[in-house]
Formats: structure tokens, C-alpha cells, sequence
């Protein structure tokens, strides 16, 4: 089974003005796909994270070959991959820099960490919140965020990705001691 992208999710990613390149281990231009990887990654540490079977290993044997990445297939009836990365291992590549495949992530959290923590993880987001009134949620009509967003049109669809995510991320709730 081969899991192709979601077009919605690349999407979000364009918007953030960062190189996409979609590929698969079946596409006919993979070579080219790989090369054109490679040039990104020149001189670079990259990491490959992401859910089981989602091709982490392989995209590593195709840049590295010598790695030889142990790789499995989606399970057909869960759609979910199986663990064949147990630990992190960084390789080099062949023009410099180094790639790091990363076991399957099971789950991804924030909770542990502190609201702020997180909004500082959007530098440009952070200097705008710094305007708010005290104890904003960020998701009240007079939020500073609502204004940014609208002040730049060129800017409007890739600001409101921005803060579309961290409101999301804000919203997630502590994990109970019960659970």
C-alpha cells in the first residue's frame, strides 16, 4: 500500500515558503527526486520524523544507500506502519552534511510544556501577542493576531495558516493522571 499526500497539508506547507518535493518509492522520476533532495540537504543536518511506515528508511537507503535501513510495508487493514527503526542514527551524505532517521512516532504532544513556550516558537507570532491584553487566549474577537493577520494581504492566507496552528496548539488539553 502506497499512501499518497494530502494535497491540504502540502498546501500549508507552500504557504510557509519552504521547498516541498513529493515522492514515492514507486514514482518513475524517484531518481530525480532523490537528486533533487540531495541538493537540498548539501551541507545540512536534516532529521526524517514522522509516523511508522510513512517511508522515513527508505527515502534514507535512497540517499544513502550503504545505510541498507531496515524498511517494512503499511499494514493494509490498519493503514498504520510497522516499527523497524528502533533508535536514531545519523549518516552522512555524499556532498556533505548529515541525514538522521528517526523510529516511527507513535504520539506527539505539547501538553507538558508551558503556553508561552509554545507561542515562542513563532518568533513572528510572539512580537504580536506582546500586544494583546493580559490574559488573552488569542481567540478572542480583539486579539491582536486577528488584526496581523488582516494588515497584509499578500501575507493574509500564510499569517492565518500561522496562527490557525497555534490555536490549535494552545488548545490542547493536559493528559490526565487516569488515562
Amino acid at each position: 500500500m502506497d499512501v499518497s499526500p494530502v494535497p491540504d497539508f502540502i498546501k500549508e506547507y507552500a504557504a510557509l515558503g519552504v521547498d516541498i518535493i513529493t515522492t514515492s518509492s514507486k514514482s518513475e522520476a524517484r531518481v530525480k527526486d532523490v537528486e533533487a533532495i540531495l541538493t537540498i540537504l548539501d551541507d545540512k543536518i536534516s532529521v526524517l520524523v514522522g509516523h511508522s511506515g510513512v517511508g522515513k528508511s527508505t527515502l534514507i537507503n535512497d540517499l544513502v544507500p550503504e545505510a541498507q535501513r531496515m524498511t517494512g510495508d503499511v499494514n493494509d487493514v490498519t493503514g498504520r506502519g510497522r516499527h523497524t527503526s528502533s533508535s536514531a542514527i545519523a549518516l552522512p551524505l555524499i556532498n556533505g552534511g548529515w541525514i538522521i532517521d528517526t523510529p516511527g512516532i507513535r504520539a506527539f504532544g505539547l501538553s507538558h510544556l508551558n503556553k508561552d513556550r509554545v507561542i515562542e516558537s513563532f518568533p513572528d507570532i510572539y512580537q504580536v501577542i506582546q500586544t494583546c491584553m493580559p490574559n488573552c487566549s488569542h481567540h478572542e474577537a480583539s486579539c491582536a493576531l486577528n488584526a496581523w493577520i488582516e494588515s497584509d494581504s499578500a501575507l493574509k492566507s500564510e499569517r492565518l495558516i500561522r496562527v490557525t496552528s497555534l490555536r490549535s496548539l494552545l488548545e490542547v488539553k493536559p493528559v490526565s493522571d487516569e488515562q
